[in-house]
């Protein structure tokens, strides 16, 4: 009986010694965004941006980013509730709630990089239920609508990129108008590589933890929710017996073929390769634009 107790003893200690490691790992990234919402919510949108990465000042100008804050309703933020925490070597992720002072709900992710043993916040992801708005007093302020302007499943606000890539659109079909082309959200333009890079860490995860629902989020039917997954569980399943290294490649920086292209089914055409060696890897992302965000519809990763 004492032996039992023991090694159930011995057991709970581990239990709580693990908990607190994990607890301690992802003490520092719950910290920075403590730090910045701090800042955000003086309305301190300078200290505010300066926690964010460098790749992430240097495209994002302080307008763009203030704009940014007070059209989601992150500028009105209240208070915040973290539901998932992980950290791996230079990255770090939150995942969770920003209460608003409007009694507004935003499901929210935190991407981090460290830069110089600091983290720093790299990207903004809005989960794909987007703005909740709680019930309002009579007379108070409309919680602000979020609008998304970035990479697929949950978009990207504010999104850093590369500087001097253009938008591109194709021409419309023989015979169409302005009126009946496909209406599709802001093209990212000079964000178009931070999206490819986004979405392939987005890519490694769902690889990694086989769950391709984190890639795609869900589309107008069933059907077209259950057809996009099995192309990307296709992909995903190509992309191993290729054994292409995900966690390798999300490392690399990605070069484009030219400049984001929407084709004449409104569908946003991101294509490229990374420099690795021995083999150079290729990649095609296309996404599918609903409402204001770019959904991920397919991929396609391969080496010569």
């Amino acid at each position: 009986m004492k032996t039992a107790l023991k090694v159930i003893g011995g057991i709970f200690c581990l239990g709580l010694i693990g908990g607190g490691i994990a607890f301690y790992a992802t003490a520092n990234i719950t910290k920075a965004a403590d730090e910045f919402f701090t800042a955000v919510a003086d309305r301190n949108f300078p200290k505010a941006l300066a926690l964010t990465s460098s790749e992430f000042r240097a495209a994002t100008p302080q307008p763009e980013f203030v704009a940014f804050l007070e059209r989601t309703s992150l500028a009105r933020f209240k208070s915040v509730s973290w539901q998932s925490r992980s950290v791996s070597p230079g990255k770090g992720e939150l995942e969770g709630t920003v209460s608003t002072q409007d009694g507004g709900s935003i499901p929210l992710k935190l991407v981090f990089v460290k830069e110089n043993g600091d983290w720093h916040i790299y990207a903004f992801e809005k989960l794909p239920a987007g703005v909740v708005a709680a019930p309002r007093p009579p007379g108070s302020p409309p919680a602000g609508a979020a609008a998304a302007t970035g990479p697929p499943s949950a978009p990207v606000e504010a999104a850093p990129g590369a500087p001097g890539e253009a938008t591109k659109a194709e021409p419309a079909a023989k015979g169409s108008s302005a009126d009946s082309a496909p209406s599709v959200p802001p093209v990212p333009g000079n964000k178009g590589r931070f999206l490819v890079k986004v979405t392939m860490s987005k890519v490694a995860t769902a690889a990694e933890k086989g769950d391709v629902r984190m890639l795609a989020g869900t589309r107008g039917s069933a059907a077209e929710t259950e057809a996009c997954h099995a192309r990307l569980k296709s992909e995903l399943k190509s992309i191993g017996d290729q054994k292409i290294d995900l966690s390798s490649l999300v490392r690399e920086e990605p070069v484009l073929n030219g400049a984001p292209v929407v084709d004449k089914n409104g569908k946003l055409v991101l294509s490229g390769y990374y420099p690795t060696r021995p083999a150079r890897v290729s990649f095609r992302l296309t996404f599918l634009g609903r409402g204001d965000s770019w959904l991920l519809d397919d991929l396609v990763l391969s080496k010569p």
